[in-house]
């Protein structure tokens, strides 16, 4: 049988090979040199892994940010929100709550990679893994590279917090944190262990207490091999949900599709917004309990929703308390 022949490489403007192009070892230096450039704390936001790209369209437009500083890998959007002349916020952090594509917003404190041995991860892939690394000596890299973030950074990442408590800005009062984790790859200790290692040099740093139950802050460490961030969630639900702008929030419960996610597919659609003016007519033939016709909000389109009939009443309830109230300009059509 023959063998098929290899895809061209895509190039860019000027003639340079572009994203798909780089090989995967140029991709990850090109992604760590971008985040060297930045100060900390820098805006983590969470997506599905897949849809990193309309996270990071909708980052650039919302909040002003250049889209060739903002990093995407793994299911995570990196960007900054620091000037790096003044260390002030170069960001208004009030736009974070208009974000609706991301999952969860973290302001993130570390971003580096650990000392991996090469070519280990997987049998057909070069990046480095943990694994092969005895417990103490890896571990104890996590907890060096943790303790290494001045306190001055944990504590504007967590003045982002969106409904911090005063005692983090006054210093008033004992802060608390629980720390959350995610792991990829193999690893030669436990997901408590890893949990354990950053809770002690975040309370060495900071003087803040970790407690089980209860926590004034969340911590996230995401570990995929050996890349290592480590960030204060903003938020504790999909960003646009949580923020108040969303009405009726009961209605995004036990949804079968998450809003972010409708929005986000609806996004790359590329529907014309009111200001744009002209229209589009968006047909949803499994329309469920209605949340991708609730997430289209911003968008200057009608709405053919396709549903049994005995589901007719419910969803037009629903939009009824929803989308009326929204300054909608156009009725949604339900068949």
């Amino acid at each position: 049988m023959p063998r098929r022949a290899a895809k061209p490489q895509r190039r860019s403007k000027d003639g340079a090979p572009g994203q798909e192009g780089r090989s995967k070892a140029e991709r990850s230096a090109r992604r760590w040199a971008l985040i060297a450039q930045q100060q900390m704390p820098m805006l983590w936001l969470s997506s599905p892994i897949g849809l990193e790209a309309g996270v990071r369209a909708e980052v650039a437009e919302k909040l002003g940010l250049p889209q060739s500083e903002l990093v995407r890998h793994q299911g995570k959007v990196l960007a900054p929100i620091l000037d790096k002349a003044t260390s002030e916020f170069a960001v208004d952090t009030a736009a974070f709550a208009t974000l609706r594509t991301p999952e969860l917003i973290y302001a993130a404190v570390v971003a580096t990679q650990l000392e991996g041995v090469e070519g280990t991860a997987s049998a057909a892939s070069a990046e480095r893994s943990l694994a092969p690394i005895p417990k103490e000596l890896a571990l104890s890299q996590v907890k060096a590279a943790v303790a290494a973030v001045p306190k001055s950074v944990w504590l504007r990442a967590a003045s982002l917090r969106l409904s911090t408590s005063s005692g983090l800005e006054t210093g008033e009062g004992q802060t608390t944190f629980y720390v959350e984790r995610h792991r990829g790859g193999q690893h030669s200790f436990s997901g408590v262990e890893l949990c354990q290692s950053v809770a002690a040099a975040v309370a060495s740093t900071t003087g803040w207490e970790a407690e089980l139950h209860g926590a004034t802050l969340t911590l996230m460490c995401h570990l995929h091999h050996d890349e290592l961030f480590v960030g204060v969630r903003l938020s504790d639900s999909c960003a646009w949900v949580s923020s108040g702008a969303a009405r009726a929030k009961e209605t995004w419960t036990n949804c079968t599709i998450q809003p972010n996610v409708a929005h986000a597919l609806l996004r790359m659609c590329s529907l014309p917004k009111p200001q744009d003016g002209g229209g589009a007519l968006l047909v949803d033939p499994c329309c469920g309990n209605g949340t991708t016709p609730l997430a289209r909000t911003p968008y200057n389109s009608s709405i053919v929703c396709i549903l049994w009939q005995r589901y007719t009443q419910s969803l037009r309830t629903q939009f009824t308390r929803v989308l009326y109230g929204t300054g909608c300009r156009r009725r949604a059509e339900l068949a």
